[in-house]
């Protein structure tokens, strides 16, 4: 067993067993030899073993025991890429199957897995939450970069569309999109939620659990702040977005975006996990036709602008709704 063991770790140091602390407790059923979990010293570490053995010298056991962090960040290979090898040992397993006479081992590595993953979504999250903050900040510290994007925008329109104040950017506005970046952050994480779990009549288990859905692209009209809000929301919940904000408010949605793309660099964030298109009809008509590339466009605005994307995306479309409006006659 020694022997298998150091070859299948490449470790010359598990050639020397040492087990200590044994108390096995087993019952007999069907044949077979059932090993209730116990616990024992192994290497001088706490290993739990479990399993079962047959009359005819057929083993099935599963051996768990710390093995020191470094080790099994190269047992899992690219998963545990830029992982720091210091730090508590993680549980491995060690899959015991053939006969007394001829055993074979096998890592099982899924409870390592799981530790290393989670700590994973673990970092990604304080990345995220980092970025989001970041950007919040920049928005204040540029300030006024976006003011003079706006103002360009604003020159283009005149004052009595009703679209102007939709897309006006003033110094307390970009104070409130801040404090709801912040908010944003500070929100659970969505991701890996289990929403439902059920076991069907027959013993199949159904989880639903949420997910990303990977790139989302939005089409919006005149309104900045939208930029910001879907950012912040797409990034918090792991999904990349496209972004299609109307013409008139192009050079804001522009300067908006550079933003964005100069914090998630200088933090370490691929930058195009948020993009802009460029402004016309044509950009918005590629994006409705972006199978395979977008998983999925959600259009927000008026209620033509949301029949149009409805009636012509080939991507799936989530509606929203147009608002609820009411006419008073006293």
């Amino acid at each position: 067993f020694q022997e298998k063991l150091s070859a299948l770790l490449n470790k010359e140091k598990y050639k020397e067993l040492s087990l200590k602390d044994l108390n096995v407790k087993f019952t007999i059923e069907k044949g077979n030899i059932i090993v209730e979990p116990f616990k024992m010293k192994m290497f001088d570490k706490n290993a739990t073993f479990s399993g079962k053995q047959g009359l005819d010298q057929t083993m099935d056991y599963l051996l768990t025991v710390p093995f020191e962090r470094a080790e099994v960040l190269s047992m899992l290979g690219n998963l545990s890429a830029g992982m720091n090898t210091e730090g508590e040992d993680v549980p491995v397993g060690v899959a015991i199957k053939g006969t007394l006479t001829k055993p074979s081992l096998g890592l099982n590595l899924d409870e390592a897995k799981n530790v290393i993953v989670g700590e994973v979504k673990a970092k990604a999250e304080e990345k995220i939450n980092e970025a989001l903050y970041a950007v919040a900040d920049a928005i204040m510290t540029n300030a006024d970069e976006l003011l003079r994007a706006n103002a360009l925008d604003l020159a283009a329109m005149e004052k009595s569309n009703p679209m102007y104040d939709r897309l006006l950017l003033t110094t307390e506005r970009l104070e409130g999109i801040a404090g709801d970046m912040r908010k944003v952050s500070e929100l659970p994480q969505p991701v890996g939620e289990l929403i439902d779990e059920r076991v069907r009549p027959n013993g199949m288990k159904l989880k639903r659990v949420r997910v990303p859905f990977g790139v989302i692209g939005v089409i919006y009209e005149a309104r900045p702040n939208v930029s910001f809000d879907v950012f912040s929301l797409c990034l918090k919940s792991r999904n990349a977005c496209v972004l299609k904000g109307g013409s008139d408010a192009y050079n804001s949605n522009k300067a908006i975006v550079e933003l964005i793309h100069r914090v998630l660099n200088g933090i370490g964030i691929n930058q195009y996990v948020v993009d802009l298109l460029p402004a016309g009809h044509e950009a918005a008509q590629e994006l409705m036709r972006a199978v395979g590339k977008v998983d999925l466009l959600i259009p927000r605005g008026s209620a033509r602008l949301i029949k149009s994307v409805r009636e012509n995306s080939l991507v799936p479309v989530i509606e929203t709704g147009a608002g609820v409006c009411h006419t008073y006659f006293d």
